[in-house]
């Protein structure tokens, strides 16, 4: 079986560094000497979603860095929508063309699990080399609700993401099924990606989550078993952030959690606003500062708040898992519920949906705020941690084969699942045998 060394993978890298500098120079080259407004418009928009959030996009400083005023994007695209979706679409060219240069600089060489757990590694790295165009496509994805007019062109940009990851696992059993289930994986790795990437720690979590999901594809017995070290650092982490399940009211520091966390839930990390949410709370703006010490503390455990609303029975370490999921049909049924999207339903129902969107969302404003990285490092250590509580009901046969990262493995499935649910699977979302068909390739 023929291995893929870390020289291999810097090669490929130096590889696609220089196809990237000489596709560079060629576009130069053949660019006419002044690119239409139109284009440079659509330019300006791919780069302001990526550096400062889809929600927080001008139109005034979009027109402004390329020497035009607003009416020049009326003129061209409408309005917002017209220029996200124009936007959009170039994106998406990019992206595939990205893609493309990616499976062109490969070796010639079969893939297995070992080359294909480097792979992943490598891939999350070049995704990252090319932020602008990864980044747009993670800020419409975790903000499809608010920006519906890309909708289409992220049914557009999965489908091309299916096809590529199908084209990279072609020697792998049923590579179809496999590349529909591994997209959803990294599109929620690529998210923590971009807040994560400097932090050691991390890269050996993907290293072993990597390991994990490519034996399952490439169905290898324990041929590349998690390292037991990591694996149980991460069984035994504990929660940085307090489960506070009855608020006291009467404090003013719990009222101005308590509002935060209830503007979150609809509007995203933009929910936070100081003068705003201490209004509600019937205080200062410095009120916050005097209970959290400064505002990215405060939007840390407002965030962590937000995520905590309808918090499932299984995910809270103070309560027992018995009797929660009668068995695995039971709890497979239950699951579907959670990451599928339904609006103003109680309980579970559309749980993961919400909590997917706004991991995504911190994500990305982490990347840009690095004071929020605690919390996203935090989220990314939990990944797997109600799976693994309940592998006796998932895994019945196989449950003591089950470690800590493959129930990572697994969650990060279920959220990317989630989010791609409400973003374009309106009607056709994960039903339960699909997940049961996913924790029988994972164990």
């Amino acid at each position: 079986m023929l291995y893929v060394t870390t020289r291999r993978i810097v090669a490929l890298r130096q590889d696609l560094e220089n196809r990237s500098a000489n596709d560079a120079d060629e576009a130069a080259a053949s660019r006419l000497p002044r690119p239409t407004a139109k284009d440079a418009l659509t330019e300006a928009t791919i780069r302001h979603v990526a550096e400062y959030g889809i929600d927080r996009i001008s139109l005034r400083s979009v027109a402004a860095e390329v020497g035009a005023t607003t009416a020049a994007i009326v003129h061209h695209f409408k309005n917002k929508d017209g220029l996200l979706l124009a936007a959009a679409e170039q994106a998406l060219a990019c992206d595939r063309r990205n893609h493309e240069g990616y499976i062109a600089a490969l070796p010639p060489m079969p893939m297995n699990a070992q080359v294909f757990a480097d792979f992943i590694s490598a891939y999350l790295e070049l995704q990252r080399q090319n932020s602008y165009i990864s980044r747009f496509w993670l800020e419409a994805l975790f903000h499809s609700q608010t920006f519906p007019a890309v909708s289409e062109a992220l049914g557009s940009w999965h489908a091309s993401r299916v096809e590529f990851w199908r084209d990279i696992l072609k020697n792998a059993e049923n590579p179809a099924i496999r590349a529909q289930n591994f997209t959803s994986y990294i599109v929620a790795e690529e998210a923590f990606s971009c807040a994560l990437h400097e932090n050691p720690t991390y890269a050996l979590i993907v290293r072993e989550t990597a390991r994990c999901i490519a034996s399952a594809i490439f169905d290898i017995d324990n041929h590349n078993s998690p390292d037991a070290t990591i694996t149980n650092w991460l069984k035994n982490q504990s929660l940085r952030f307090p489960i506070v399940t009855e608020p006291d009211a009467s404090s003013m520091r719990e009222r101005l959690l308590s509002h935060a966390a209830a503007a979150i839930r609809p509007k995203g990390t933009g929910g936070i606003s100081q003068r705003h949410l201490a209004k509600l709370a019937g205080g200062a703006p410095s009120m916050i500062v005097y209970h959290f010490g400064d505002m990215h503390t405060f939007a840390q455990e407002a965030i962590w708040r937000a995520l905590l609303h309808r918090l499932p029975h299984e995910f809270d370490p103070e309560k027992s898992v018995i009797d929660r999921a009668e068995d695995r049909s039971h709890w497979a049924r239950r699951m579907a519920d959670m990451i599928c999207p339904a609006p103003d339903s109680a309980g579970d129902a559309g749980f993961y949906v919400g909590y997917s969107r706004l991991t995504g969302q911190a994500t990305l404003l982490a990347s840009h705020q690095p004071e929020l990285t605690p919390l996203v490092y935090h989220l990314r250590c939990l990944e797997g941690f109600g799976t693994y509580r309940l592998r006796d009901v998932i895994w019945p046969e196989t449950s003591a084969e089950v470690g800590y990262i493959e129930a990572a493995a697994f969650g990060m499935w279920i959220k990317g699942e989630a989010v791609v649910n409400e973003a374009i699977r309106s009607r056709n979302c994960t039903t339960p045998e699909d997940i049961l068909g996913v924790t029988s390739i994972i164990a």
